[in-house]
């Protein structure tokens, strides 16, 4: 591994390579240093779109490895704890022993400022860096009880991991997360509650403008574990913006006051063209509602909708 190369790490599947490609441009313009891209994705996606991906990348000269990853491999190393792409991310130290850093970036993000001084940093005694995720006060217990977290402040957003490749694979964290979702199957976010539950102690809890998501922003400073200081700084000036939730810039509800950003970076990708999400009449009736409740009805559609599917599966099953 170079110092002076940021090796990037993403995931995606067909249906997001779009987002994932509009924030790997942004990383690529404002990193402030070479960038290598490691891209893992199921081992079906499409060719072409990975080449289509690639050719973007090449425009700039920066260089991309990709990685297919079956639902046999992810099975064998976590068990059956879905959707499987969540725990790419978590592989990626044994697919790439050769490296032993790396900063893994969910799609749903913009960068927005220079990604040097966080590549810099000295994780070397702890196994990632992280930024703390607030939570809306509906939620703010389940981290305490659920999880055994000792503060709402322990608790981490893992769209952003500033990793220790070298210290996950010594320390073999690949196993415990395996124990912990077979014990825990219901957990509400697998992975990002497997790394809270498991690992809290050895995270190196970051500055937010390495992650500045959404709830920053419509948060009252009292309902976010972080100094009030470091709020105004990150808002001020982000690096990373993630827009967590709802507020994903290609949803009607969102309403991220920088969401136009995706949309500047989103018009350079091979794939220009896209309609807002959510503009069925539903979505249309709670986009007055304070973002809290937005949350908690877009949370009920989504899992109502899961269930409608899975019912329908079930009942094709029985009549073939």
């Amino acid at each position: 591994m170079s110092a002076t190369t940021l090796e990037l790490v993403c995931a995606a599947d067909e249906r997001f390579l779009p987002h994932a490609a509009t924030m790997l441009l942004s990383v690529v313009e404002k990193a402030g240093m070479p960038v290598r891209v490691h891209f893992l994705h199921y081992d079906g996606l499409s060719a072409d779109m990975l080449e289509s991906l690639r050719q973007m990348l090449s425009a700039s000269g920066t260089p991309l490895q990709t990685y297919g990853i079956s639902d046999e491999l992810v099975r064998e190393k976590i068990g059956e704890s879905r959707p499987y792409s969540y725990w790419y991310r978590l592989l990626f130290p044994e697919l790439a022993p050769g490296l032993d850093k790396a900063l893994y970036l969910d799609c749903d993000i913009i960068v927005v400022n220079d990604l040097a001084p966080l590549w810099q940093m000295d994780i070397s005694n702890y196994l990632w860096g992280a930024v703390c995720n607030p939570l809306y006060p509906s939620m703010e217990p389940w981290p305490l009880i659920e999880l055994g977290l000792p503060t709402l402040g322990d608790y981490v957003n893992s769209g952003m991991l500033l990793m220790n490749l070298k210290r996950m694979r010594d320390e073999k964290v690949i196993g415990k997360f395996r124990d912990y979702v077979t014990a825990h199957p219901k957990i509400n976010c697998p992975d990002q509650d497997a790394i809270n539950a498991l690992f809290y102690k050895q995270c190196l809890m970051l500055h937010p403008r390495w992650n500045l998501q959404t709830t920053f922003y419509e948060l009252a400073p009292r309902h976010i574990p972080v100094p009030a200081e470091k709020i105004r700084e990150a808002l001020a000036d982000p690096a990373i913006v993630h827009f967590i939730s709802i507020s994903k810039p290609w949803h009607y509800l969102s309403r991220h006051p920088l969401r136009h950003l995706y949309a500047q970076y989103r018009a350079k990708t091979p794939w220009p063209n896209y309609e807002l999400e959510g503009r069925e009449f539903i979505y249309r009736l709670i986009r007055p509602l304070p973002p809290s409740l937005q949350y908690r009805v877009f949370d009920w559609l989504v899992a109502a909708k899961a269930l409608k599917q899975r019912a329908a599966k079930l009942l094709l099953s029985k009549q073939t």
